[in-house]
């Protein structure tokens, strides 16, 4: 990759604030006393948690000829403020991204970053992306700082509610234009010297997925499109699938294409060469034998037959680690070569053929690959026995994850499981590329909807924490330990979750039975777990879909709503409004 050395030499003003005291010491002492302030009210803002994904950057020594392009492009005062990188599935978007973030933090440049995420409520929610941007960049910027804050005491924005159009109005591009308008006063209406944080959005096709977003994400897609509106100096970078992308949005980009398959370029087919090369002094190293392995033109067969696609060459190297490299070489030469047609799909067949031949294996692997592909947001390891369909002794869920350790992998950071690739979860959902061993949807939504209702079941109570009093707010005590041992991770998924899962289920006997016994016993012990853990908005949300769901059986809804607004009216008494709600559980009164 390019040094962030690239960067050094260009005329720039830092948003840092120790940079800015040319604009007087007013306005210094004006930052001093919002810092004060500031983590309060910028936390009504709730940014979402990023920090437990991560795409690794590109590999040293690879993709300089495209990092390269994008400095030009950041550099250029007179370009569209929007770049857009776009590409098929693999051909290594996202790992350009992360290493554009990695640059530009390592100069202070980066504003904000935001993966988009396929399957996790959190990271796919097109109303959580211009408020976590507007707190990251009030952290960069006292100026846009001081502005966020005045709108968001005067309520011009309200952070609680998905208006995305009023985000980024009021928490984006309002911000940055006044905190523009002082500086150029500052400096004599200049700004040839100036530099603003850039912004880094990646997957923009895996934003707002769910069919339920599709107007949201709409709304987002236009505020883009504003964004392109803004001072050329605010740069945004935007990676995506060039599919479902609108001419309005191409039409205010500046746009880089990354060829696969026959239109690969030079350079793309050199970085994947090198990388095979790297990768492969890698596996050899600890074995004599195979030091000269496996020689120049099964590296090019390789490097022909990834056809610009990153995510291909990845998988086969960690495929090579998961036995014997040469056995495992040789069932890819053997396999992948001979066929016609997508080299991905032919690349996961041929690696869960070769793992799961017998019906027993094959079971287990759809019912665990099965609650991974569904689950909202990653599950911890430690709570996915939770979510099988049955009783799984562990080391059979070993034997699955240590087969697919190529294509699925365990976060060191928190323990959540992950799929590495959205391309893998499409061939999975997708019969006709999956084949046998495709998930059906229906199917396993139906056994991640009853195994939330059996969590549940077996583990909400009354006073869950064994709290002393309940004359104290939750946020004056230290629960983390109590919550930890309390709620457990898959009985804070099972709380979060259940409705979002039932909506892709059939009105079953057995289903409506568990959902009934719910609201009748359960349903007060789940709104207490949902204010312990800050999630108490998710429970109106949560009856609307049963609502919707059951249809036929309205008592349910009309039960729950009664039990939920006498609750409600109970909680509230005293607190000005939901956020002060949020970190209090009233249930032990």
């Amino acid at each position: 990759m390019s040094s962030p050395r690239s960067f050094e030499g260009t005329h720039y003003t830092d948003v840092n604030h120790s940079q800015f005291n040319t604009a007087g010491r007013d306005q210094y002492n004006t930052y001093n006393t919002i810092v004060t302030n500031q983590e309060t009210v910028l936390g009504t803002l709730k940014p979402v948690d990023r920090s437990g994904y991560y795409v690794p950057p590109c590999m040293r020594g690879t993709r300089k000829w495209l990092v390269q392009s994008i400095h030009c492009w950041l550099n250029d005062q007179q370009a569209t403020n929007i770049l857009w990188l776009s590409g098929s599935p693999g051909s290594g978007k996202s790992t350009i991204a992360s290493t554009l973030v990695s640059q530009l933090g390592e100069v202070g440049w980066l504003g904000s970053s935001f993966f988009f995420k396929r399957g996790d409520i959190a990271l796919s929610d097109p109303a959580a992306v211009w408020r976590t941007i507007a707190f990251d960049l009030a952290q960069k910027d006292f100026l846009f700082a001081e502005r966020l804050i005045e709108n968001l005491n005067e309520r011009r924005v309200d952070p609680t509610r998905a208006d995305i159009e009023s985000h980024f109005k009021y928490s984006i591009e309002d911000p940055l234009t006044v905190s523009l308008a002082i500086r150029q006063r500052a400096q004599n209406h200049s700004t040839s010297t100036m530099r603003s944080p850039v912004v880094v959005l990646d997957a923009l096709d895996e934003c707002g997925t769910d069919p339920s977003q599709s107007t949201q994400r709409q709304i987002f897609m236009g505020t883009i499109i504003k964004w392109s509106r803004l001072h050329p100096s605010f740069k945004l970078v935007i990676t995506s699938r060039d599919q479902h992308i609108s001419r309005s949005f191409r039409e205010v980009c500046c746009h880089i294409p990354l060829e696969t398959g026959n239109l690969v370029s030079h350079e793309t087919t050199a970085d994947i060469q090198t990388f095979f090369e790297s990768r492969f002094a890698d596996i050899t190293s600890p074995y004599s034998s195979l030091q000269s392995w496996p020689g120049t033109s099964i590296i090019q067969k390789l490097t022909d037959r990834a056809a610009g696609m990153f995510i291909w060459a990845e998988t086969v190297i960690g495929f090579l680690k998961q036995g014997p490299p040469k056995g495992q070489l040789d069932l890819i030469l053997g396999g992948a070569f001979r066929k016609e047609g997508d080299v991905i799909d032919q690349l996961y067949e041929q690696i869960l053929r070769h793992s799961f031949q017998n019906p027993e294996a094959l079971d287990t692997f759809k019912r665990v690959v099965g609650a991974i592909v569904l689950a909202k947001t990653p599950l911890h390891r430690d709570g996915l026995k939770y979510f099988l369909g049955k009783q799984e002794d562990e080391s059979s869920i070993d034997f699955i994850l240590i087969n697919l350790s190529s294509v699925i992998s365990t976060r060191n950071t928190d323990g959540r499981i992950q799929i590495n690739h959205l391309s893998f979860t499409e061939f999975l959902c997708n019969p006709k590329r999956g084949k046998e061993f495709a998930i059906d949807h229906t199917t396993h939504s139906q056994m991640m909807t009853l195994a939330c209702l059996q969590i549940m079941k077996e583990d909400l109570r009354f006073n869950i924490c064994e709290l002393e009093t309940s004359h104290v707010r939750n946020d004056d005590l230290n629960l983390t330990d109590r919550l930890k041992k309390a709620i457990p991770s898959h009985l804070s998924y099972a709380c979060t979750f259940w409705a979002e899962h039932i909506q892709s289920t059939t009105v079953e006997v057995d289903i409506l039975s568990e959902v009934r016994e719910f609201m009748e016993i359960r349903l007060l012990y789940w709104l207490e777990v949902l204010s312990l853990i800050k999630q108490v908005t998710t429970a109106i949300r949560a009856l609307i879909l049963i609502g919707e769901w059951s249809k036929v059986s309205y008592t349910i809804i009309v039960m729950g709503l009664r039990l939920m607004g006498n609750y409600l009216r109970h909680m509230t008494k005293g607190f000005s409004d939901l956020q002060q709600m949020q970190g209090n559980s009233y249930l032990r009164l």
